[in-house]
């Protein structure tokens, strides 16, 4: 064993007083800082971080994927969580899969050689889930 210390994180703690926002990405949680301060509520927040998410780690998040959205009311001493996540297209069937050469239903988007198309597994969604967390709060 060696006294070698545990290197900490390189990403700078950002604290508010009246809110808190958290997310993988030092600038996407400024984001959602700023638009507490501009007065905005935690679902506009919650929205925010997930736009500057896609910017800041578009190999990540984006709106072409799903979303998950939480969301803690105080005053009501409620939860609630949002998935803004796809269902399956209605010609993602065996068949069409074989079609292409593929056996299994994949579990993730797979590209088609030569085509420059992706055969997705799901739709995307993740913008129903904001806007449902926005229409609801």
């Amino acid at each position: 064993m060696t006294d070698t210390p545990i290197p900490r994180s390189h990403r700078p703690l950002i604290m508010g007083r009246r809110g808190a926002v958290a997310s993988n990405h030092p600038l996407a949680t400024q984001a959602g800082l700023d638009v507490l301060r501009a007065g905005g509520s935690a679902a506009d927040a919650a929205v925010a971080v997930s736009l500057a998410l896609g910017v800041a780690e578009p190999h990540m998040s984006g709106l072409g994927g799903d979303g998950f959205y939480h969301h803690w009311s105080a005053g009501g001493g409620r939860s609630q969580t949002y998935a803004g996540t796809g269902t399956a297209p209605a010609a993602a069937t065996i068949d069409y899969y074989k079609s292409f050469g593929i056996d299994v239903v994949p579990g993730s988007g797979t590209q088609l050689d030569g085509l420059g198309a992706f055969l997705r597994v799901s739709m995307v969604s993740e913008p129903d889930g904001m806007f449902a967390l926005l229409e609801r709060f």
